[in-house]
C-alpha cells in the first residue's frame, strides 16, 4: 500500500519544493512565470496519478503557481517518460516516474528512446507501494493454495491483469507464475487505473493502496487470502 500520511507528505513536499526553489531562483529570481507540467506516464486514477495530484497541490501553494498533471499513458510508461525526456528542461515540465522507469531498460535496452542515466535529474522518493492478490467474488476460490489448484486444473483459462508489460504488475505475476507453476493468460492494460476495474473478472497482482483494496471490496473482487481489506 501507498505509506503516506498526507500531513507528512505536505510537509516533506513544502521542504523540497523550498530547496529546489532556492535553487532555481539563483538562475531566475522570476520562476515560476507560468504553470508548470506534472507528466504521469499512466491514466488517470492509478497510484502514480493519485500521487502526482497530491504532490501538485502541495507545490502548487509554496511556489504560488499551479501546477497541472499531464496523463500520458501507454507502452509500458515509456510514452509518458518520453515526454518527460523530451520536454525543454526549464523547470514547466517535472515527472513521476515508477519502478518500470528502471525496469525498462534491461526490457528494451537500446530501443528505449531515451537514457535514463543521462536525460533526468532525481529530486525525491514520493511513495512506496505494494502489490496485492486480488480475484473476483465470482471465482470458487478463498485462498491462494485454491486460486492455484483452479489455475493447475484449468491451465491457460485464467487470466492476470497488468498495468502493462515490464511494469512491475507484470514481474509481479510472472513471479507468481514462476514459483507455483501455473499457467494463466496475460492481460495487459495500459493503464493501472483501467487494470484495477479488471479486477471483478480478473485474478491479479497489482500496485494496491488502501483506496484500491475499498474499490475491490465494493467493485465485486476480495484479496486471494479470503479476507478483506480496508
Amino acid at each position: 500500500m501507498i505509506r503516506i500520511d498526507r500531513r507528512s507528505l505536505l510537509t516533506g513536499l513544502t521542504s523540497v519544493a523550498a530547496t529546489s526553489l532556492a535553487g532555481r531562483r539563483a538562475q531566475a529570481q522570476q520562476y515560476p512565470q507560468r504553470p508548470i507540467r506534472v507528466v504521469v506516464p499512466y491514466a488517470a486514477g492509478g497510484a502514480s496519478d493519485i500521487v502526482a495530484r497530491l504532490v501538485a497541490g502541495a507545490m502548487g501553494e509554496k511556489l504560488g503557481q499551479s501546477l497541472f498533471v499531464d496523463n500520458r499513458g501507454g507502452g509500458a510508461s515509456i510514452i509518458g517518460t518520453q515526454a518527460i525526456a523530451t520536454a525543454a528542461p526549464d523547470g514547466y515540465t517535472i515527472g513521476v516516474v515508477d519502478s518500470a522507469f528502471t525496469i525498462n531498460p534491461s526490457l528494451f535496452g537500446s530501443k528505449l528512446p531515451y537514457d535514463t542515466k543521462k536525460n533526468f535529474t532525481p529530486v525525491s522518493l514520493l511513495a512506496r507501494t505494494s502489490l496485492l492478490l486480488v480475484v473476483s467474488e465470482s471465482l470458487p476460490v478463498s485462498n491462494v493454495k485454491e486460486l492455484i489448484a483452479l489455475a493447475k486444473s484449468k491451465p491457460g483459462t485464467l487470466s492476470m491483469a497488468t498495468a502493462g508489460l515490464g511494469t512491475a504488475v507484470h514481474l509481479g505475476c510472472e513471479q507468481f507464475r514462476q514459483e507455483t507453476g501455473i499457467d494463466v493468460q496475460y492481460d495487459p492494460d495500459r493503464s493501472r487505473a483501467c487494470s484495477q476495474r479488471q479486477a471483478a473478472r480478473v485474478g491479479r497482482h497489482d500496485g494496491a493502496d488502501r483506496a484500491t483494496a475499498r474499490r475491490a471490496r465494493h467493485g465485486g473482487s476480495r484479496s486471494a487470502d479470503g479476507g478483506r481489506r480496508a
